[in-house]
């Protein structure tokens, strides 16, 4: 009942902006260039924004300009950028592996500055992919070769090195949040080589190498450092502008340094020189007897200025008129935005940007992108078997020291040991045999998102969903355990510390060794020992089945049929819980199998929860109903608080709920009479442990088809709402003492994103498994567009019913009046607004017993404010035109 932002199910955000920030990002360098140039002097300015994605230099997939004679040719541009690698990913066959525009227009090349990133992005490729796990590999390619490439259809983007990014901001004293323009380059006019005839100004991708440099120069003339000499740019820039300059302007004596080298060596490297070249190097002015030169100053110096040639000056150019500065400023803004969101999406990728919702990898071979594959570094997997005694960081660092109820367990036991380091196993040694169970630890790289994505395709209308593989050890070489023993990573208080994929595979691992190796005993249970200095998570060990608590340890005993079915689940909301369709064939899935098990009436309950007001009342009676109309045949329970009278509490029974009295909890962050200063009551559902499980439900949905088949899964399943959370719409729960005192004692501890218990809830229970959005369907159309509209009002009208129940989120049919959706005539309320779901729930509610009916009627307060409402939107105009619609529903004459 909470009101929250919905998520839009077509569409999920990190999808949104894979396909719209390659055009967007585009569209902004566009405008710098142009505009620059414009600035310049040396381009008319532009009349309209060309659109389509713009490869990283100005030479490829990009019509050029007309060169004249005097300009530098491509071969010079490309020559100054000989001996620096990037890297990149291919496979076997030495062809790209690239990454999919949506639309089809562009395919993108990633180019990585720094080894570790390639690899990076080479993990999610073998994540994702089997085909490419044992042919993947990170290959370099030179600057000049990339810079030479001509191929239709493909865009190349760079990923910059963070650190220079971090280097670049700082001498730019700009704020860091603010992100850095394109792959930042360090220059400073002291550093001139000249050799023989020729001269060389010298241009590096690390700031710790021109530092180098200046500390010679600085010695050398024994003067002061002359680190506040280096000036920062981006090499985007300057090959824009090489490409557009005439010789002897200066601009072709640039020249640029690989990382990790000095300037001598790479001048003598593509000289093939073996003789050590003449050369002089200049420093500052107490050099006075060594004549100066200079270079054309290509990139901007940080504050203090020091006096500047005319050049590519952005310093002269703000200084020179404030409605030009402007102009830049709002495109460097534009720019810096597109860059640092889409290199986050790059750095951490997701299985929803990457792969689920964009076109499969193509291919681009490197002989017919005219480039002959060098003979690379075959690079180590990322995702290399790390086993459970070789060196690793320590997550811990505490000594784990065996607990003292081991000793009841008695002598002669085989212990599984999981994630234990050599020092830790040896305590265990005289309890009896240890056996360290080898896995292969989890990428760094391998995110929450990646298995908790915003959306997925659930109707298979383009690809069938699919999780990452979380490595797991090979159970069929181990033989029965009497006992399970795991260390837990814990990053707390670490932001996100409760999203850790390394966290959740231990837990997985753990589960999975007990359920498969685990001794039982005559109860059907296992025994599990587990070290963390963080609870252990709730969803996979049961605070009911915690037998002892020392410490840092604790002892369960899981009751193994629950254990068993949780991890035979997806493990994430990456997969259906509930799969509506056989994965992979065009047919509805076979549902028996599940359905036998939640036949029998078992202590299991539909409920929902009324408090501090009765205006969901009338809501709560139609829920009722709509599930009686179901076939159900387990307890629908109602709590409520004193805020609903004895008049309503009558009428509530009448339409099949059983009451039961509560005291509500106050949400401790929630400001006096707010909305949400009570939503908290909510937790009171796990106090209803004369059921074994609980099926909640707000009061503003009605249930369309029978849900009885949600008892047979675990807590917390729950339909999508957005990014990696839970609606708390709809969700599985099962009562336990020990839980509700546990949600009590976290009250002031976990902030909610929402102020309310869905966002309370999701930080609690952080694993939890996706059910389809049918099951909990969201009246919204957050897309706002005519095929959204189209789609969902079908569904929502559809009879028999395609939807098991409708969440009728902004303002509830009861509360508008019958002849139309009220949600039309609110601006901000306009996305929850459809006439179809409306004149649904009127149906319902027509078909209701005419006693029930008297009690969603309107007020005299709700009849003035609706009709204000409408009086509004006729004055902003709305071009749907409700407000224009005749009121005829009687119970605006017949008031309550």
């Amino acid at each position: 009942m909470e009101p929250s932002k919905p998520s839009n199910p077509l569409l999920s955000l990190s999808t949104f902006m894979h396909q719209h920030c390659l055009r967007l990002g585009a569209e902004f360098s566009t405008r710098l260039s142009d505009t620059t140039r414009f600035l310049a002097g040396s381009l008319p300015p532009p009349r309209r924004l060309v659109m389509g994605p713009s490869p990283p230099f100005a030479s490829v997939s990009q019509p050029k300009q007309t060169v004249t004679p005097a300009n530098l040719s491509l071969d010079h541009v490309a020559k100054a950028l000989a001996g620096t690698a990037v890297f990149t990913v291919s496979n076997s066959n030495n062809e790209f592996v690239l990454i999919s525009d949506p639309n089809g227009a562009k395919s993108i090349g990633l180019l990585c500055f720094r080894q570790e990133d390639a690899e990076a992005f080479l993990a999610q490729v073998r994540l994702r992919r089997r085909e490419l796990r044992s042919q993947a590999k990170v290959v370099p390619i030179t600057l000049d070769q990339v810079y030479l490439l001509k191929v239709e259809g493909i865009a190349f983007r760079f990923l910059p090195d963070p650190v220079q990014i971090k280097n670049a901001l700082e001498l730019k004293a700009a704020d860091v949040r603010s992100g850095f323009d394109g792959v930042p380059v360090f220059q400073s006019d002291l550093l001139v080589v000249k050799k023989k005839s020729k001269r060389y100004c010298p241009i590096y991708f690390q700031k710790e190498d021109i530092e180098k440099e200046l500390s010679k120069v600085s010695r050398a003339s024994r003067g002061p450092s002359l680190s506040q000499h280096i000036m920062v740019g981006s090499l985007e820039d300057v090959l824009k502008k090489m490409e557009i300059s005439e010789k002897n302007s200066g601009w072709e004596d640039l020249i640029f340094i690989p990382p990790g080298k000095s300037h001598s060596q790479h001048i003598q490297e593509i000289t093939k020189e073996v003789d050590r070249p003449t050369e002089r190097v200049v420093g500052g002015p107490a050099n006075s007897e060594i004549p100066k030169l200079t270079c054309l100053r290509i990139l901007k110096l940080p504050s203090p200025p020091l006096p500047m040639v005319e050049g590519l000056n952005l310093q002269n150019i703000i200084k020179a008129t404030p409605s030009k500065a402007l102009v830049i400023k709002i495109n460097l803004i534009f720019l810096a935005f597109f860059l640092v969101i889409y290199a986050s999406l790059l750095l951490r990728p997701s299985s929803s940007v990457y792969f689920e919702n964009a076109a499969s990898l193509v291919r681009c071979s490197l002989r017919e992108c005219h480039h002959k594959a060098e003979n690379g570094i075959k690079m180590k997997a990322i995702l290399e078997e790390t086993k459970v005694n070789a060196q690793r960081p320590r997550e811990n660092m505490t000594k784990v020291e065996v607990p003292s109820f081991v000793n009841e367990m008695g002598k002669g036991k085989k212990i599984g040991m999981v994630n234990m380091d050599e020092d830790d196993v040896s305590y265990w040694k005289a309890h009896g045999e240890t056996i360290p169970i080898h896995f292969e630890r989890v990428s760094e790289f391998f995110k929450w998102p990646d298995l908790f994505p915003e959306w997925i395709d659930e109707e298979e209308e383009s690809d069938v969903p699919s999780c990452p593989e979380i490595p797991m050890p090979d159970f069929k070489v181990y033989d029965s355990m009497d006992l399970i023993v795991a260390k837990l990573p814990c990053k707390y208080p670490e932001e996100g510390w409760n999203r850790e994929v390394f966290r959740l595979q231990v837990h997985l691992i753990a589960a999975n060794l007990a359920a498969r190796k685990g001794r039982r005993d005559r109860n059907w249970r296992t025994k599990v020992v587990l070290w963390s200095k963080c609870r252990p998570m709730l969803e996979m060990f049961r605070c009911d089945d915690l037998v002892k608590q020392e410490g840092d340890w604790w002892f369960y005993e899981p009751e193994m049929a629950k254990l068993e079915q949780k991890v035979s689940l997806p493990i994430g909301s990456c997969q259906l819980a509930l799969p509506l369709w056989t994965q992979g064939i065009n047919e509805v899935y076979d549902l028996s199998r599940i359905q036998r098990t939640t036949r029998s009436t078992k202590r299991e309950a539909y409920a929902t929860v009324l408090h501090s007001s009765e205006a969901y009342v009338c809501g709560a009676i139609a829920l009722a109903q709509s599930l009686l109309q179901t076939g159900t045949k387990r307890d629908l329970i109602l709590l409520l608080d004193s805020s609903i009278s004895e008049a309503k509490r009558n009428v509530l029974a009448a339409a099949g709920w059983k009451i039961r009295l509560i005291t509500r909890i106050r949400n401790p962050r929630a400001q006096n009479y707010s909305y949400n200063e009570y939503n908290y009551s909510k937790f009171r559902l796990w106090q209803l442990t004369d059921y074994d499980k609980i099926i909640f439900i707000d009061a503003d949905i009605i249930v369309l088809r029978n849900l009885d088949i949600l008892f047979h899964f675990p807590q917390m399943t729950a339909t999508g709402n957005d990014v990696w959370i839970f609606n708390s719409g709809i969700m599985v729960i099962e009562p336990s003492n020990c839980t509700f005192k546990i949600l009590m004692d976290r009250r002031k501890d976990i902030i909610s994103y929402n102020g309310g218990d869905q966002g309370f809830l999701n930080e609690v229970f952080v694993w939890w498994h996706r059910l389809p959005r049918r099951v909990n369907f969201l009246k919204n159309f957050w897309a706002n567009t005519t095929k959204e509209a189209g789609v969902k009002n079908e569904l929502f009208g559809a009879d028999p019913p395609k939807v098991y129940a409708i969440h009728y989120l902004g303002l509830k049919p009861w509360l508008c009046y019958r002849d139309y959706d009220c949600n039309w005539n609110i601006g901000n309320q306009r996305v929850y607004a459809s006439d179809v779901a409306h004149q649904r729930w009127w149906k319902f509610h027509d078909d209701m017993d005419e006693k029930l009916q008297k009690f969603c009627g309107l007020t005299k307060r709700r009849k003035t404010e609706l009709d204000w409402d409408r009086k509004m939107a006729r004055k902003s105009g709305f071009s749907d035109e409700h407000w224009k619609i005749n009121v005829t529903d009687p119970r605006r004459v017949h008031l309550i």
